[in-house]
């Protein structure tokens, strides 16, 4: 995000932008963001069904995100998901964020879950990088902000287009 906000202020303001300008503008634009997580954020059709039906079978949820841990659960609550998920790792949550494997490693740690039992489930080549990085099994949703392409190019282990393939997947990693 501080990177976003460092160029879009070269682009508007035309010039080189000083750390204290960056640093004001992110603050700024992560209490908009604080304030209006969910004025228009929703979850995909499917995915609240697919969750529920993934934790009803046992399944044990945790996210990992590069957000900040207090929105990412903010967001989960107010789209009445967070009881779902076990463990949350945002990106001030560890000295690392995505794609470095520490944040997979921790969640392993936190729930007992080893690696090769672990899918790591995305929407862009940056969860992919995380998952290989990591050693552990990726599948990757085509409905995202990244385009199916890259995703495809990334080579994830699955590449889904439906929220209830994720059932499909997981039962058949169970067995």
């Amino acid at each position: 995000m501080r990177n976003l906000v460092a160029r879009c202020l070269v682009a508007s303001l035309g010039r080189e932008v000083a750390d204290s300008e960056v640093e004001r503008a992110l603050g700024l634009l992560i209490e908009h963001y604080r304030a209006h997580l969910l004025d228009s954020t929703t979850l995909y059709d499917g995915v609240a069904e697919a969750l529920r039906e993934l934790h009803a079978h046992g399944a044990v949820l945790t996210m990992a995100t590069n957000k900040h841990e207090a929105m990412a659960r903010a967001i989960l609550c107010g789209l009445g998901a967070e009881e779902l998920f076990v463990e949350i790792l945002g990106g001030d949550s560890l000295p690392v964020r995505k794609p470095d494997p520490g944040v997979v490693f921790e969640l392993g740690r936190r729930t007992g879950i080893p690696a090769p039992d672990t899918l790591f489930v995305g929407d862009s080549t940056v969860d992919v990088a995380t998952a290989r990085a990591a050693g552990v099994a990726v599948c990757v949703v085509a409905w995202g902000f990244t385009p199916a392409d890259a995703l495809v190019d990334a080579a994830p282990d699955y590449l889904i287009t439906q929220p209830r393939e994720l059932l499909g997947i997981a039962q058949g990693r169970a067995r």
